[in-house]
């Protein structure tokens, strides 16, 4: 019997021990590496979802490369599921980083920021029925698409078709459509989603267990890469909202594209428990004004024309916003005043005794109530003032 026909039989094994365990279930990964000036970064970021949910971060150059997060790092995973978890993120990150460095060298133009992205995972239905997926992503666009019915990788109309073609052939050439490696990976995934539904089985670090949150907005930005053959590459970004269920839409003339011209990349989640989503679209060059973006979320709604790199807000995000401009505002005039504080008592200091020493004057007084303002915002406020990433920060 082949490898694959076992891995696949062993797969459907899996699948039918898990007829005790209600709901749909998930797994996958996003792996992410970057090249700059032509040469790829030593650095690669990957997240691990449960059930949308993130629960492992990855990163290669920290010495805790793979790390819990979430509810889940309170009950991780044990010492060997962490260690596999690890060698095969590094394995991956080390496949992706020799794809970006051929990309590179196929570039006719060198240089440049870009970043490589590779998706993969399984879902397991409340029926048993399964489904896996492999996605490759060069910045931002469709790029690859492994299709298992046809054991061959498929290529997305794209700025980047070229591209990817070059890299197809490529790994035609290496087996890597081969049904028996896919069998393989899909056999591996479907088996730790198992191994982690019957560890988290039925506690309160199932995602379905998490405590309601408050409504967040989501912030929308729009970017734009560079016009290919008379067209624009645009994509409209919203992050930082809950709950996850949100629609984002190109316009035309205040018309929705149809589906099949936009890209979707799902929807991930934050540490902290928010979502973050993307729908990309081709424009024609010159015409960016009619086309915008429209995002809905539990109730508001807001639409903006295409306007690279602006961000727009949805009607609930304003008082915080208010909030967040008044802050800052506030820690600037504080910094200033402590500042002035400091200034002063060195010159007073450099001027000798003063006769009214052990006295505090109005001056002292005001530089006192100023450094016990700047101990205030080293809590809250400047965790408010940080800002959200899309990626993990270097993502």
């Amino acid at each position: 019997m082949e490898l694959s026909a076992v891995l696949l039989l062993a797969g459907a094994a899996i699948c039918a021990s898990l007829g005790t365990i209600a709901g749909t279930h998930s797994l996958h990964y996003n792996l992410t590496v970057r090249s700059q000036g032509g040469s790829v970064q030593s650095r690669s970021f990957a997240n691990g979802y449960w059930d949308r949910q993130l629960f492992l971060h990855f990163d290669s150059d920290k010495k805790e490369s793979a790390k819990p997060q979430g509810p889940w790092a309170e009950k991780p995973l044990g010492t060997e599921s962490w260690d596999t978890e690890i060698q095969e993120l590094a394995e991956h990150s080390k496949n992706l980083k020799a794809t970006l460095a051929d990309i590179n060298a196929w570039q006719e133009q060198k240089g440049g920021s870009h970043f490589l992205q590779e998706t993969w995972g399984c879902k397991i239905h409340k029926d048993n029925r399964t489904r896996a997926f492999w996605n490759f992503y060069y910045d931002g666009e469709p790029f690859l698409s492994y299709h298992p019915e046809t054991h061959s990788w498929t290529m997305e109309p794209s700025s980047v078709q070229n591209l990817a073609m070059e890299v197809k052939n490529s790994w035609d050439a290496d087996g890597m459509q081969s049904k028996d490696y896919w069998a393989q990976v899909q056999g591996d995934m479907f088996g730790r989603l198992r191994r982690y539904l019957v560890f988290w089985k039925g506690s309160s670090y199932s995602p379905g267990a998490s405590a309601q949150r408050t409504l967040l907005s989501p912030v929308v930005n729009v970017t734009c890469a560079e016009a290919l053959e008379d067209t624009i590459n645009v994509t409209c970004w919203a992050f930082g909202f809950y709950p996850q269920n949100i629609s984002v839409t190109w316009l035309q003339d205040g018309e929705p594209l149809s589906q099949g011209t936009q890209q979707s990349g799902g929807i991930f989640s934050y540490e902290n428990g928010t979502y973050q989503t993307w729908v990309s679209t081709r424009i024609p060059q010159g015409q960016e004004q009619g086309f915008s973006c429209h995002v809905g979320h539990s109730g508001n709604n807001s639409t903006g024309l295409v306007s690279c790199g602006t961000a727009l807000l949805l009607p609930s995000q304003w008082a915080a916003f208010l909030g967040v401009a008044a802050a800052v505002a506030a820690v600037i005039m504080i910094i200033v005043c402590v500042c002035s504080c400091k200034k002063r008592k060195t010159k007073s200091t450099a001027e000798g005794s003063d006769p009214s020493i052990g006295v505090p004057t109005v001056g002292d007084l005001d530089c006192d109530h100023a450094n016990a303002m700047e101990q205030m915002i080293d809590g809250p406020t400047k965790s408010l003032l940080e800002p959200l990433s899309l990626y993990d920060p270097d993502q």
